[in-house]
């Protein structure tokens, strides 16, 4: 029997198609699915709080008494700084919820292009434009973090031309590498753990070039925006890393609970979300059935990324970190040429009917899912929640009572201006909305020490009750006494000297000789023996 192989012939399109038309409407129909999800989460506030310390000329810091960065996607908080600069700064446009609508406006652009790339550059069919549309607006996964506020949109764009350029372009361009670096450093200073996704790929490229000398000056020269983020970042913070990597790894957990927990955000997935990683799988198995050697780094990277989400126990947002790997995977699909049109329709069939029978579809989302799924936990029983779910009721876009307050502040914009000597010390449940609410006076702590860069550097408070993502912290005796008045008046020794050091870094003068010295220090562990001496000490806790 002769093999029919999959075009618009073989999916019963006559000569007439018009298949830039028809891959306008796939867009349009994501489009349309993806403004009825939106939404805008608790977490991205911490970054708004920055920007607007930022703009309003206290530095690129949460509090504006401590430079402490406390998101880890500088990228996506400058691209907000600047388009809300433009309208606020700039040409006067305020109003009472403008990083609300700017930040979704942001998104939606973002999430929209990389689509059109995908379906009009990449696509190498109207029938695999099909099954990569099914399978994208029905992971919830990926609708859910094409918005949220957080930096995925951005991710995404970067990942679609890095494996466009990878994948499409000229082999033998000679700038192809140091044009894959920088995008892959872009995207690592978008989100550095996403530089796992990419660097399999940099190592082929590197790898098949044979001018070596070329290739190292093409790699460094590309990767020049994150080596430059991160020597401002160890000048201006005193450290590489966001403060949130301390609070989040350091925590004292064995590595067999975290990977543990990895695992069960995987089967979190898939109870909730089963078609991001069935897809995620089945391109995988198809890259090595089908032999395409260039895919295979890709792979590889995905498969990197998936022992990372392992290794620090995945995350407290369902699905967050799949939405990335599910993306490569759907750009490896729509370039296959499927040599059967019977195996098309089975995998197409399948996407549908998993899609459409998971427990909450995006494509049959309404404007109320907490009426639409009643009696359905937002928080698991292992501390991974559905963030969509939990927020949209107050968070997103299309519903009728969403809080006045949660997207705006008084202080943002022109407001945005400190009059006290020393602030007042708040300690919060949640950084984000309750932060930026309360303005530039007020220095905001959790007991998760997101922005605290002295709490973020002991160990958890319990070692048996956690929930991932929000290791809780004990407040040192005299520390917020410490906060309020500007003085040391932490009562044990060792952690009092200890954070003398630290606020020479945090708080002392940019150019202090001093503070270069003790950056050296405090990086290269010398005064690790005062957190631990402190840690020994403290009998009644357990740690």
């Amino acid at each position: 029997m002769k093999t029919r192989h999959l075009d618009e012939d073989t999916l019963g399109i006559g000569a007439g198609f018009d298949r830039r038309a028809a891959l306008s409407l796939l867009v349009a129909l994501f489009a349309l699915v993806l403004i009825k999800n939106a939404w805008v989460g608790d977490d991205s506030y911490i970054t708004v709080r920055t920007i607007e310390n930022f703009l309003s000329g206290y530095g690129l810091t949460f509090n504006i008494t401590e430079r402490v960065l406390t998101n880890t996607h500088p990228l996506w908080m400058f691209l907000q700084a600047g388009v809300y600069f433009l309208l606020n700064r700039v040409l006067g446009i305020y109003f009472w919820a403008e990083f609300y609508y700017l930040n979704v406006l942001i998104s939606l652009t973002l999430s929209i292009l990389t689509i059109y790339w995908l379906l009009f550059r990449n696509a190498r069919s109207f029938g695999s434009a099909i099954l990569g549309m099914a399978i994208l607006v029905m992971s919830k996964a990926f609708v859910d973090y094409s918005t949220s506020g957080l930096e995925n949109p951005l991710t995404h764009f970067f990942l679609m031309v890095f494996l466009w350029v990878f994948l499409d372009g000229e082999n033998s361009h000679p700038r192809r590498l140091f044009y894959l670096s920088l995008i892959a450093a872009l995207g690592g200073l978008n989100r550095l753990d996403t530089l796992l996704l990419y660097l399999p790929v940099i190592v082929y490229e590197f790898w098949q070039d044979k001018n070596k000398k070329r290739a190292i000056y093409q790699v460094l020269s590309g990767f020049s925006p994150l080596l430059l983020w991160e020597l401002f970042s160890l000048f201006y913070y005193g450290f590489l890393f966001p403060n949130t990597y301390y609070s989040k790894l350091n925590t004292g957990i064995p590595f067999g609970r975290l990977a543990r927990q990895g695992l069960y955000y995987y089967l979190n997935s898939l109870s909730l979300d089963p078609i991001t990683l069935l897809v995620i799988v089945l391109s995988s198995m198809l890259t090595f059935v089908s032999k395409q050697r260039r895919h295979l780094p890709i792979v590889i990277g995905v498969a990197l990324y998936f022992l990372y989400i392992v290794r620090i126990g995945g995350d407290f947002m369902s699905g967050r970190f799949f939405a990335a790997p599910l993306l490569i995977s759907v750009i490896l699909l729509t370039r296959t040429r499927f040599e059967d049109i019977k195996a098309y329709l089975v995998i197409l069939a399948v996407v549908l009917v998993v899609g459409l029978t998971s427990p909450r579809p995006p494509v049959m989302v309404t404007s109320h899912p907490i009426e639409q799924f009643e009696g359905k936990p937002k928080i698991d029983e292992k501390g991974v929640s559905d963030e969509r779910l939990f927020y949209f009721r107050t968070a997103g876009l299309l519903v009728d009572n969403r809080s006045q307050v949660f997207p705006g502040s008084r202080f943002a914009g022109r407001q945005w201006i400190s009059v006290k000597e020393h602030p007042e010390v708040e300690i919060a449940g949640a950084l984000g909305d309750h932060g930026y609410v309360t303005g530039p006076d007020v220095h905001v702590i959790d007991l998760f020490a997101l922005a605290d860069p002295l709490m973020a550097r002991l160990p958890t408070l319990d070692l048996e009750v956690w929930r991932i993502g929000h290791f809780r912290r004990d407040i040192p005796e005299g520390y917020l006494e410490s906060l309020t008045s500007g003085e040391n008046r932490i009562k044990d020794p060792h952690l009092a000297q200890y954070y003398d050091k630290l606020s020479i870094v945090i708080r002392g003068d940019l150019f202090d000789w001093d503070r270069l010295i003790e950056i050296w220090y405090l990086n290269t562990g010398k005064y690790d023996y005062l957190l631990e001496a402190y840690i020994a000490e403290r009998g009644t806790v357990q740690y």
